[in-house]
């Protein structure tokens, strides 16, 4: 498995409320896979990741963080997503992901102890 540092882009499906300058977006679906995939980096290829965007049906990691615990959206951060792979035998339902947010607050004193964790499955 390789590792590195990637670039990363919400998707604009459920992230309209956090990113509301990229509305626009929603309607430009092929540009934006377009972009995507000139950002996507041959060298890696992520399955899991720290410090990125999460595909959900309804609400986000961070709005869902915030009805569970305090704050604003933009307050919390996605700290690590770990995402079903066959290759590690790693199976969340049926093909979810589960992820780990925190308040940037929290990272900043290094306090893991109000993560909020959640999973996304289709």
């Amino acid at each position: 498995m390789k590792t590195g540092k990637y670039p990363d882009m919400p998707v604009m499906y459920d992230t309209r409320s956090l990113y509301p300058e990229l509305a626009d977006m929603e309607d430009m679906y092929e540009e934006t896979e377009h972009l995507k995939k000139g950002l996507k980096s041959r060298s890696v290829d992520p399955v899991h990741s720290m410090n990125a965007y999460v595909f959900k049906q309804h609400d986000t990691p961070e709005m869902e963080a915030v009805n569970a615990k305090r704050g604003k959206p933009e307050e919390w951060m996605v700290l690590l997503r770990v995402s079903s792979d066959h290759k590690t035998g790693f199976q969340f339902w049926d093909a979810g992901e589960i992820y780990f947010v925190i308040h940037k607050s929290d990272l900043e004193k290094k306090n893991f102890s109000n993560v909020y964790c959640g999973l996304e499955s289709s």
